[in-house]
């Protein structure tokens, strides 16, 4: 699962709870995070699916998180 990429570079879930596969991780903490959920899953109240997007994130400690379209995650320095 790619949230555990995250946990191994430092970032916790907001509840402290184990991470969940199957449902909606939020990663990091209250100044920042990253959603975490599987792709195709119902969003809540809605009909739409979600779904893997690329996007590139630079943070403020010098590391780069890249969010890929295939739903993997990987990091630059």
């Amino acid at each position: 699962m790619e949230g555990k990429k995250l946990l191994n570079q430092g970032f916790k879930p907001l509840d402290n709870k184990p991470l969940n596969e199957k449902g909606l991780n939020f990663m990091g903490d209250f100044k920042g995070y990253f959603l975490l959920g599987p792709v195709n899953r119902t969003w809540f109240f809605s009909n739409k699916v979600s779904g893997a997007f690329p996007v590139t994130v630079e943070l403020s400690q010098g590391i780069t998180v890249c969010a890929h379209s295939n739903g993997t995650i990987s990091f630059e320095s």
